[in-house]
């Protein structure tokens, strides 16, 4: 039924065609950029007098807010079979996602919408409003936000470097190593000669300053750091 200015409408009825819409979409309150998450669940609802019995294919959207639409950022297209009968509902169990690991930390909602083939009433084929899970995107943002060292020093000569490392973002990093290379220029990258590196993990907001000595052998760590 329909219930509006206190009153039920009397005029309304269910619908002889097949008419499936994804309603309560749940799962974990928060999700890291570039990790894949699961726990994710919606309920598969059909409100009319006709069932079905098929295939159904929906996908997963992540939005700025909880009108969840196909312009939206598309995280998954996933399947799932299922016997509706008329006016019943399944959880659907749904997979992973993975929100873009350049997704900028901040409050976004996760939404389905289910292909327009799927019945014959396109109009309810997404879960907005309440239905759309509000998510936190936590992600990480390295920067390097100190290096000092001599400025000069002879081929085979041990010299120590220190060096600072803050996390920017507010998801934790997991292991990661940092490299100090020698360049020719003052752009440094990857294929420059590395001679020497640490290997750490920050939290969120987190902050770790080490040192390294090198010498014409390789660098050597002072000491292993967690953070």
């Amino acid at each position: 039924v329909d219930f509006l200015n206190v009153t039920f409408d009397p005029v309304y009825s269910q619908g002889a065609s097949f008419d499936l819409q994804p309603l309560d979409v749940n799962g974990p309150a928060s999700f890291v950029a570039g990790q894949n998450t699961v726990g994710l669940t919606h309920l598969g609802a059909n409100g009319a007098n006709a069932g079905m019995n098929t295939n159904y294919t929906f996908r997963v959207y992540l939005s700025s807010n909880d009108n969840i639409d196909a312009t939206d950022t598309l995280l998954s297209t996933q399947f799932y079979g299922w016997n509706y009968g008329p006016v019943s509902s399944v959880v659907v169990n749904m997979g992973g996602v993975t929100i873009p690991a350049n997704t900028p930390p901040g409050n976004y909602y996760l939404g389905v919408i289910y292909d327009n083939a799927t019945d014959v009433n396109t109009v309810n084929n997404d879960s907005d409003g309440w239905d759309a899970l509000p998510i936190s995107v936590l992600s990480a943002d390295l920067v390097a936000t100190a290096l000092a060292g001599p400025s000069v020093t002879n081929p085979g000569q041990s010299f120590d470097v220190s060096n600072t490392v803050h996390n920017n973002g507010n998801a934790a990093t997991g292991l990661f190593r940092v490299g100090l290379y020698l360049s020719p220029d003052n752009i440094c990258t990857g294929a420059d000669t590395l001679i020497g590196n640490r290997v750490l993990s920050l939290g969120g907001s987190g902050t770790s300053a080490g040192g390294r000595g090198g010498g014409q052998s390789g660098w050597f760590d002072h000491s292993d750091e967690r953070a």
